[in-house]
């Protein structure tokens, strides 16, 4: 059983260290931690049956029938409380197939992340203290690593892009952290952490600063310093860092409210989640790139290049209304009108919005699930998941103004995120002595 529970713990590591570098690694954690937990099972079951050994053939025989029942159903019965999420992913990708859609390898995975939020809840389920602490520790650390890597970026300290060639065949996309801040900016670059992609970055690093502001608060003594520094580290490298407006702007939000849901003292909450607020804004409001990025938005909603995506969104949506085009299928320029710019046909995006995009892909009932999808989390997490409630906040935020889903490590990160706050959803777990 302590080799089944240290994989297990590896492959939640993995997974949640991983996502902050690469999808392939965030992957590969996923996997360990599906053999983990199968593992776990198995060990548990084996442990059950040898306390039957003292019995005659026939009677054990019984018992091994009952007790491989028994834990069957009782794992089944912790899957079926997440039925929703089934629900959506079943529609999501068979509704398409049965009219001839395949889903694209992307899409396939991106849906099948949120089957992960179940299975990693039940894995974190299976977690003692020391085994999330650990957890814990380790995603922490890669957050505070990747910040460090987009402070490097953003200030011009980043090795050169021709001292980075040679690792291009690992990461290809080097060449973004080179951007300028602004158009009026030479001495700052739109930093990208260790995923050296800005939105993937802010998307991915803000999912675990939520889930460090709900520790920072539940927590006590030194382990609250420390996870109130490393939530403060990560806030204030999303707001400055990468020079997102969407993403910094619902971090404030998310961070405010994720402080107040994880406190149970009224009062301190609504003052904390007022401080967080404030203070965020002002330092986002004291960044000149950012300053710059949003006056060059001409609407509230960003640049009239997103009127031309979510345009394309609806004519894809009017033409496949039920089952959509299929997970991973749609592309905006298929369907931009004639007069949309160079800019927006060259666009890999989608609607830039999520809930369009969605649509378009799984259909409106697909959309409808999806909605109650989430609705439905953010009741079984109500009110003690405070962090997976500030990570459902912050996807819905983002999604008003872009896809955070349509980037894998976005989409696995907030699988990461929801399964850790979802660990206490189902069956609680009686753990063994290993």
């Amino acid at each position: 059983m302590i080799g089944a529970r240290r994989c297990l713990v590896a492959g939640l590591c993995l997974w949640g260290a991983g996502v902050q570098v690469g999808e392939a690694i965030g992957a590969a954690g996923m996997g360990l931690m599906v053999i983990g937990f199968a593992w776990v099972q198995i060990s548990r079951r084996s442990a059950r049956l040898s306390a039957f050994r003292p019995h005659t053939a026939d009677t054990r025989s019984a018992h091994t029938a009952d007790t491989g029942s028994s834990g069957a159903e009782n794992l089944f019965a912790r899957l079926r409380v997440f039925w929703p999420i089934g629900l959506y992913v079943t529609w999501a990708l068979v509704a398409p197939m049965l009219a001839g859609e395949l889903p694209s390898s992307g899409g396939l995975f991106r849906t099948l992340d949120w089957a992960f939020v179940a299975l990693g809840a039940l894995a974190f389920s299976e977690l003692d203290a020391r085994g999330r602490r650990v957890v814990a520790i380790t995603c922490g650390a890669m957050l505070l690593t990747s910040c460090l890597a987009a402070a490097l970026q953003f200030f011009g300290a980043w090795p050169s892009r021709e001292a980075m060639e040679p690792l291009k065949i690992l990461h290809p996309s080097f060449d973004r952290v080179y951007e300028p801040a602004s158009a009026d900016s030479t001495s700052h670059f739109m930093a990208g952490g260790l995923l050296f992609h800005r939105l993937k970055f802010a998307g991915v690093s803000g999912v675990f600063t939520l889930w460090a502001v709900a520790l920072a608060v539940q927590l006590r003594g030194r382990e609250r310093i420390a996870a109130a520094a490393v939530a403060s580290i990560g806030a204030l490298s999303v707001l400055v860092f990468p020079v997102v407006r969407a993403a910094a702007i619902a971090l404030l939000v998310a961070v405010a409210l994720t402080a107040a849901f994880a406190s149970t003292r009224r009062r301190v909450a609504l003052a904390l989640g007022a401080g967080l607020l404030v203070l965020g804004g002002a330092v986002a409001a004291l960044n000149p790139e950012m300053r710059a990025r949003v006056a060059a938005a001409s609407s509230v909603t960003g640049n009239e290049d997103r009127v031309f995506l979510r345009r394309a969104g609806l004519v894809a949506l009017v033409k496949h209304p039920i089952v959509g085009l299929g997970a991973g299928r749609y592309h905006a320029f298929d369907y931009l009108s004639p007069d949309a710019p160079e800019s927006v046909r060259t666009h890999p995006g989608k609607a830039h919005l999520q809930l369009l995009s969605i649509a378009v892909e799984a259909g409106v009932p697909g959309a409808a699930i999806f909605l109650a999808m989430l609705i439905w989390l953010a009741a079984r997490l109500w009110p003690q998941g405070a962090a997976g409630l500030g990570i459902l906040l912050y996807l819905a935020l983002m999604g008003l103004l872009h896809d955070p889903l349509f980037h894998p490590e976005t989409s696995m990160a907030i699988a990461f995120g929801l399964a850790a706050a979802a660990r206490g959803v189902g069956e609680p777990v009686i753990h063994e002595q290993a």
